[in-house]
């Protein structure tokens, strides 16, 4: 692993020591960060969850066996959160971010039902965003958002 980092401002590269490596001991405020980051990355990977919820139940705040559910389910996904290297050559399309989301869904309600563990839900969401049942309904998802947000520029739009 190099011992030093880039970093770019302003079209500019500039050095800097690599501080943190595998079996670095952190202090307090080390911790902090970590756990600010950890909160950051949860809740930008849960919230489209929340907002789904909601909008099944037509409401800006769920009910309160829907918030149980939700709770369950958010504490679950956090507890077996690992932060990842970035390995991704490309960026996802709309579509493949919705696959993702309905294979994390499907592998989400097996896993509770047979008790799959974190690693094999995660297993079994990978394997299932090349189900052709998956990227269907995640098709259909997609038509129906572009659909909905079409209506609502209709409806701000002149």
């Amino acid at each position: 692993m190099p011992s030093s980092l880039t970093i770019n401002i302003l079209q500019h590269s500039f050095t800097i020591p690599r501080r943190y490596q595998a079996g670095h001991v952190i202090n307090e405020a080390e911790a902090q960060a970590l756990n600010q980051v950890f909160i950051e990355n949860v809740r930008n990977n849960i919230t489209s969850w929340v907002a789904k919820s909601c909008f099944q139940h037509n409401t800006d705040i769920l009910p309160d066996f829907a918030y149980k559910i939700m709770q369950d389910k958010i504490y679950n996904y956090a507890s077996g959160y690992e932060f990842r290297n970035r390995s991704r050559t490309h960026k996802l399309t709309p579509l493949e971010l919705i696959i993702v989301e309905v294979a994390d869904e499907e592998a989400f309600t097996q896993a509770n039902q047979h008790g799959l563990s974190f690693a094999e839900r995660a297993e079994l969401a990978h394997d299932l965003q090349s189900d052709p049942i998956i990227i269907q309904k995640a098709r259909g998802l997609f038509e129906a958002r572009k659909n909905l947000a079409d209506a609502h520029l209709k409806e701000i739009l002149p």
